[in-house]
């Protein structure tokens, strides 16, 4: 009788919760079979497709299936000593395996590390050495079908021993890696890997007692929740909501502002450009250099222009016709980084240079109290391998264990910074190239010029058709622009820290362009970039620190006075070289962008000194630690919220169970369902459920369970009026935060 397998369930619960594989067997080992292959299969194909690996043949992969099945089966058996036979048969012809093929399984792991190596290198701005193999994909199917077995048994042991958790966190890996490494969210992917966590969590507290019923129910719950979820993450992937995009940039920037410390600029957001610190005397950075010379280090680079600021370039765009071009640069001697410096020994070596013109310089940066988001860089980097992995041919940006205070770094440079005096050098421009390096290093920067034209000339449409409206027209060569944007810029707009919070209602361009017309670095460093980009030169928008150091010391300290912007401007055979134009920071005879007249400006978004300073400061910190906390109230809100509707959602089922049960036409689900809510509210009190009813209900109760005894409706009422009164009772003596309880998680009242 079904209250009699309510009651049955209610005594031999603890026992069905530790008693895994004798419990398994009321799933079905074929069921159990299928689910572990599943798993496996949508494991091995997340990370398969997340590093690029290869995916044997079908026949190869059903091959592979054979041991976890093997395994499932023999554990179902529950014969310990079979189980620990199998497996170590099975452990020993795996052995036997990797030896009779050896050299190709060699082969075949050193593929499949290049492959992860190579993923992670692109997506993650690392560069991490690969290894020298013998390009073979039958190598590759073998190393990968070995760890598809492998990795079938361990679930095939996890999800017969009711490891959920354990199986949850792999399936939930394999789908980030798929999501992070690939750029995009796999709908399908991700809707599997949802419905198999689902059901390796019903597998793993599945009960004797659940119907058949309640099974369907199960599935169709994980099918409609797979659906949903995926149709979530297209509408995510295919629509961003920009508020939503624009909160996570914020909180991530803030949150980084704690981490790595607090940033001197705005990192290229427009909203920020008037909210940063206040010139003070604190040491930012302390630098140390062999020779004296004036240095752009730059941080934050923004490639690509939105209506929001200057952010970072699709990871996309370094795919397609570009995928590997970066490492193929590294081999030529064009490595976009280290390009500069490698042209002028090129150049030397032609004999177009002289040596009196280069500089050769060694640079120790000690980060006392700026941002370690960054390795703050010249553009004439030499080497790079003393500095953590650059982020593509960007910048050095670290990650949470990367971070760093002290680190040095190797400069070639040109006197006086007169890069184009060299712009048109024989050796380059008409291909007299001396030396095979030569050589190389003309066909990886050609490449890379290519890949720089695609990348860094975009602009919005809008914007194009404002400048078209507006600037002057100009040849396409570097010399000509820069004459041209300097000149324009410092007629347009005036100097000044003074400007206005931007509008985000408001086209940025419009804004400070034909509006404002008042801006300092940042707004000038905008501008001109997208000019640059008008113009068909690849620029990009830099921030960082400036120091033309005037009093030409070996040591000089680093305040935010000197944080500053600029524009990196793309030129043929050098790669990206700083140009300043914003009016105090160039010499009108210098389009070279170096010589500036001064080392410092006003910090962006204020300025400064004394008393007024100070307060002012204190003011930032406040608004600071303001928004802060802000943000974390908000995060802290949001998943309150999430809190409570999951509470309410559980207790309204949990409820709504109940009441049905007990108004149930079918008295044995009726009394079996008010003797389960008295065995709790029992429990609640400290009582045992004998100890609050008569001795005629308990002899009801055993006929109930031990007989085959027919419930009538009076017997359905004498338990249902017991079971009020000790509801009441419970409700009564109970302090107020159980009473909390009951309501809230429990669902009693």
């Amino acid at each position: 009788m079904k209250a009699a397998k309510l009651l049955k369930s209610n005594n031999d619960g603890i026992r069905i919760n530790t008693n895994g594989i004798k419990n398994m067997k009321s799933i079905g080992t074929p069921t159990l079979v299928l689910l572990s292959i599943m798993i496996t299969v949508v494991v091995m194909l997340g990370f398969a497709t997340s590093f690029q690996l290869p995916v044997p043949p079908v026949w190869l992969l059903a091959l592979g299936t054979a041991a976890p099945v093997l395994t499932q089966v023999v554990i179902s058996r529950d014969n310990k000593r079979i189980i620990i036979v199998t497996l170590a048969i099975e452990m020993v012809i795996a052995v036997v395996f990797v030896v009779i093929n050896l050299d190709g399984f060699i082969n075949g792991n050193a593929g499949i590390y290049n492959s992860i190596v190579e993923t992670i290198n692109r997506n993650m701005a690392e560069n991490h050495d690969l290894y020298v193999f013998k390009e073979s994909k039958s190598d590759m199917y073998l190393a990968f079908i070995f760890y598809y077995s492998l990795i079938g048994i361990l679930i095939s042991v996890l999800v017969r021993f009711k490891r959920a958790y354990v199986v949850s966190l792999i399936l939930i890996v394999s789908t980030m890696a798929n999501m992070w490494f690939k750029g995009q969210a796999q709908p399908w992917f991700v809707a599997s890997a949802i419905v198999l966590i689902l059901a390796v969590i019903y597998v793993s507290n599945v009960r004797p007692s659940q119907t058949k019923k309640r099974v369907v129910a199960v599935w169709i719950f994980a099918l409609v929740f797979a659906v949903i979820s995926t149709g979530v993450i297209l509408f995510v992937s295919e629509f961003k909501i920009e508020s939503v995009d624009d909160f996570r940039d914020e909180v991530s920037y803030r949150l980084g502002n704690i981490y790595f410390g607090e940033s001197d600029y705005p990192e290229g957001i427009f909203k920020r450009f008037h909210e940063h610190p206040v010139a003070d005397s604190e040491t930012k950075l302390k630098v140390k250099m062999d020779q004296p010379m004036a240095l752009h280090l730059k941080g934050y680079v923004g490639s690509k222009y939105t209506t929001k600021g200057w952010v970072n370039i699709d990871e996309n765009a370094y795919g397609g016709e570009f995928d590997g071009l970066l490492d193929w640069t590294g081999s030529t001697g064009a490595y976009p980084l280290e390009l500069t410096a490698n042209f002028i020994y090129n150049t030397v070596d032609a004999k177009e240079m002289e040596i009196e013109n280069v500089i050769e310089n060694r640079v120790i940066v000690d980060n006392k109290n700026a941002s370690q988001k960054y390795q703050y860089v010249t553009e004439t980097l030499r080497n790079r391998k003393t500095l953590i992995a650059p982020k593509k041919d960007v910048n050095f940006v670290a990650s949470l264990f990367t971070k760093t205070d002290k680190y040095s770094f190797t400069t070639t440079s040109i006197k006086d910074d007169n890069y184009l005096d060299y712009i048109d050098v024989d050796w380059l421009s008409k291909g007299k190239w001396n030396t095979s390096a030569q050589e190389d290093f003309v066909n990886g920067e050609n490449n890379y010029r290519y890949f720089a034209k695609k990348a860094y000339v975009s602009i919005p449409q809008h914007e194009k058709k404002v400048l078209a409206s507006n600037i002057p027209k100009c040849n396409a060569n570097v010399h000509d622009a820069i004459s041209v944007i300097r000149s324009y810029l410092k007629e347009q707009i005036k100097y000044s820290r003074k400007v206005k919070e931007y509008n985000s209602n408001v086209n940025y361009l419009e804004q400070v362009l034909l509006k404002d017309k008042r801006g300092f670095s940042p707004q000038f460093s905008s501008i001109a970039t997208l000019m640059f980009r008008y113009y068909g030169i690849p620029a990009r928008y830099v921030e960082g620190y400036y120091t033309s150091n005037v009093k030409k010391q070996n040591d000089i300290k680093i305040t935010n006075r000197n944080a500053h912007a600029w524009v990196e401007v793309y030129m043929n055979g050098m790669g990206f070289i700083p140009v300043e134009v914003t009016p105090g920071f160039y010499k009108e005879d210098n389009e070279g962008g170096g010589n500036s007249m001064s080392s410092v400006e006003p910090p962006m978004g204020g300025g400064g000194s004394g008393g007024a300073a100070k307060a002012r400061r204190q003011k930032d910190i406040k608004q600071e630690i303001k928004e802060i906390m802000t943000v974390a109230g908000i995060v802290v809100l949001v998943t309150l919220l999430i809190f409570i509707a999951f509470l309410t959602v559980r207790r309204t089922l949990l409820v709504y169970r109940r009441n049905k049960n007990l108004k149930s036409d079918n008295l044995d689900i009726r009394v079996g369902e008010a003797t389960k809510y008295m065995e709790q509210l029992c429990k609640v009190s400290g009582y045992s459920l004998k100890e609050k009813l008569d001795e005629d209900e308990i002899e009801l109760l055993s006929k109930i369970k031990f007989s085959k005894y027919e419930i009538t409706e009076n017997d359905s009422k004498q338990i249902l009026d017991r079971m009020n009164v000790i509801k009441d009772e419970t409700w009564e003596k109970a302090r107020i935060f159980r009473k909390v309880k009951m309501i809230i998680w429990e669902g009693l009242r």
